[in-house]
């Protein structure tokens, strides 16, 4: 038995090592890199090989949308970036992701296979797999009902393909516990940055 686990550990400590190999080699050079690399000059006679992500993402800021309404009696909170959003807290991860120059979407709707409408709090386009990437902020997850709403919610981004810290980033507070702003920033360069 301790032959085996032995063993077994070596293997894994080996393909360990091979896996740090590779996400060091994902993480280096980009076909956006060479695409840069080459200046100015050279840029204008060459057409890249695929769609450099700044091109992506502009054409992804640029897609009108229509967010969640907006009711008289909803709370009135404004961002640095002079959008409107429900919550404190919302106010907050807004800034944030504007103060690190993240680019976002707010309340963009999201359509699911059986013709559902999500409106996440925040989407991302990643600069990396170039894939939309969900924020959710989940602030009153004292309250019984409400929590009950959010984990629904979190099983239907999952029974979809979206699954929690590959395109789905959920932020929690209650009254006692509230939104972490160390713990954003830091879900920010793990989910957010390339």
């Amino acid at each position: 038995m301790k032959k085996y686990v032995k063993d077994l550990e070596k293997a894994i400590n080996k393909r360990l090592k091979i896996l740090d190999t590779l996400k060091q080699l994902y993480r280096s050079e980009t076909i956006d890199d060479v695409y840069y690399g080459l200046g100015e000059v050279r840029q204008a006679l060459i057409k890249p090989i695929s769609p450099t992500y700044e091109t992506l993402l502009e054409n992804w800021l640029s897609t009108p949308y229509t967010g969640l309404h907006f009711k008289n009696e909803d709370s009135m909170f404004v961002t640095k970036k002079g959008e409107r959003v429900r919550s404190k807290s919302e106010k907050i991860l807004a800034d944030t992701f504007f103060d690190m120059r993240i680019p976002y979407k707010y309340e963009c709707p999201v359509e699911f296979s059986d013709g559902s409408v999500f409106y996440p709090d925040f989407t991302f386009l990643h600069p990396k797999t170039r894939q939309e990437i969900y924020w959710e902020h989940m602030g009153m997850m004292d309250d019984k009902k409400y929590a009950e709403k959010a984990m629904l919610k979190i099983q239907k981004y999952e029974f979809n393909g979206i699954s929690q810290r590959d395109r789905l980033i959920i932020t929690q507070e209650t009254k006692d516990i509230p939104l972490n702003i160390k713990f954003v920033k830091l879900m920010i360069k793990n989910y957010l940055r390339s």
